[in-house]
């Protein structure tokens, strides 16, 4: 199994800790787990859309600090948690608040939700009813979200139902979605212009379609991989096109990703 690619979310504390988020029967549960053990569950909220997607609003660097989570609601829009318990509390309260000046943010159906940290924020990534990719922001400052205009014009051609992925990579910010054509595509935002450069992944086009991916960035170089799952099976894709089947996920619950963390801890079977 390739833990972080079928969890619903997740973030790591360390080396060794991270936490998964899993939808079951319509409730949202995080589970911990030390290396490969789980030896924790905690409920964090119901009404959650079954295979939701789950983003970690990360702003402190530490699990104990985290304070909110987005998901997608049964009724196909956004929903955020935030931690009400101490920090050091071993059995954490969530409680479900608003999105603070934003009002109802509508999903498309079939799409998974997206976010990564920015130095003075967080961004949120979603596909609208009508197909169109938005964001929002969380800013550090107000403690508040407010809409964003951090979309690529491009990712408004993105496939209805995309699945996207969201990175900071070395030198901007990744946004890749599924074309039209079902290839993975993206936009770069270098951090010092602000100016997008378009991304396509070779050799990314899969007939029976793609179910999840993330695209990853080596080391110091420049040269983007992404882990592709299509149908049931784990495909690594290089640089340059080639794939590499690793095996088959067990399909028990999706994945959504905020912050990677350590990659290399892949389980398959």
């Amino acid at each position: 199994m390739a833990l972080y690619m079928s969890a619903a979310g997740f973030t790591t504390k360390d080396k060794n800790t991270s936490y998964i988020t899993k939808e079951d029967e319509g409730n949202l549960i995080e589970q911990k787990f030390i290396d490969t053990d789980l030896v924790d569950e905690i409920f964090m909220t119901s009404g959650v859309k079954p295979d939701t997607a789950a983003v970690y609003v990360d702003r402190n660097d530490t699990v104990a600090e985290f304070s909110s989570l987005v998901y997608v609601t049964q009724t196909n829009d956004l929903g955020c948690i935030q931690r009400i318990s101490s920090p050091d509390d071993n059995d954490p309260v969530w409680a479900k608040v608003p999105l603070t000046d934003i009002g109802r943010v509508a999903i498309h159906g079939e799409s998974r939700i997206a976010g990564a940290n920015s130095a003075d924020g967080a961004l949120m990534f979603f596909q609208q009813p009508d197909g169109s990719v938005r964001s929002i922001f969380y800013d550090d400052e107000t403690k508040e979200w407010m809409e964003s205009d951090c979309v690529p014009e491009t990712a408004q051609a993105a496939y209805p139902g995309t699945t996207l992925c969201v990175m900071e990579l070395q030198d901007a910010l990744g946004v890749f979605y599924l074309t039209k054509e079902r290839t993975v595509s993206g936009q770069l935002q270098d951090h010092r212009t602000g100016e997008w450069a378009e991304s396509v992944m070779d050799n990314s086009f899969f007939e029976g379609g793609i179910s999840s991916f993330i695209v990853i960035q080596d080391g110091e170089s420049t040269t983007l991989r992404a882990y592709v799952r299509a149908a049931d099976v784990l495909i690594h894709l290089d640089g340059s096109g080639k794939r590499t089947k690793l095996g088959r996920v067990w399909a028990y619950y999706w994945y959504c990703l905020c912050n990677f963390g350590d990659f290399h801890r892949l389980w398959v079977v």
